[in-house]
């Protein structure tokens, strides 16, 4: 038998299926899920630093418990000391006396949403209504440390009658009630300021003050 006859200047076909390739619909399919997938990455990156930044800044902002501020009062500097109790949502400023201003230490009650101001030296204890909140008042202070600034001036009123101490404890609550113990109790009527941004409310009493801080004047605080 003859062997086959091969012809070598004929190209042989293969009849075999090959893969085919792919496609330009597959190539886009592709490219917009990597798209997709990148943006979807850098939102969740941008949500993730943004959260522990906020954490970041709480914790720099409401970690600190005490603060120093320098209000000018009348041209001369009294510093004041801030303490913040977290826990109990409080605030306690405190002066030393310089000058016609006398030494007062104020409590800030964020739970009672009250306000005391005591002066030592005179026994008597002032109990407000408190409008602002824990954090605003924080950011406030923490904006102002270590620096002077002019503090606002504002005549502050109480009432003539004293508030009896079992119904300080009732309506004030244990803090203000333990803050004024040692003093003469009064409500406060009305709180007029010659700075356009502070309150007013009705008047009765007398009694001249700074915010945070009295001004020693005839029979005031």
């Amino acid at each position: 038998m003859s062997p086959p006859n091969i012809d070598l200047n004929t190209k042989q076909i293969n009849d075999a299926q090959g893969v085919p390739k792919p496609t330009d619909t597959k190539k886009c399919s592709k490219r917009r899920w990597c798209i997709i997938t990148t943006i979807v990455v850098i939102v969740l990156l941008v949500v993730v630093a943004t959260i522990f930044g906020g954490i970041a800044y709480n914790y720099h902002l409401f970690g600190k418990k005490d603060y120093d501020i320098i209000p000018k009062i009348d041209g001369v500097d009294v510093p004041e000391h801030i303490h913040v109790d977290y826990n109990r949502k409080l605030i306690l400023v405190k002066n030393d006396k310089r000058g016609r201003v006398l030494s007062i230490k104020t409590l800030f009650d964020y739970n009672r949403k009250l306000v005391a101001y005591l002066e030592e030296a005179n026994k008597k204890c002032l109990v407000d209504f408190l409008p602002t909140s824990f954090d605003d008042d924080l950011r406030h202070w923490s904006s102002n440390a270590n620096r002077k600034e002019a503090a606002p001036k504002a005549e502050l009123n109480h009432s003539k009658r004293p508030i009896v101490t079992e119904v300080l404890y009732r309506i004030a609550g244990e803090e203000i009630a333990d803050h004024c113990m040692n003093a003469t109790s009064y409500w406060v009527t009305s709180f007029h300021s010659f700075t356009p941004e502070i309150r007013d409310k009705r008047q009765t009493g007398q009694l001249s003050f700074w915010i945070g801080m009295a001004k020693g004047k005839d029979n005031c605080f």
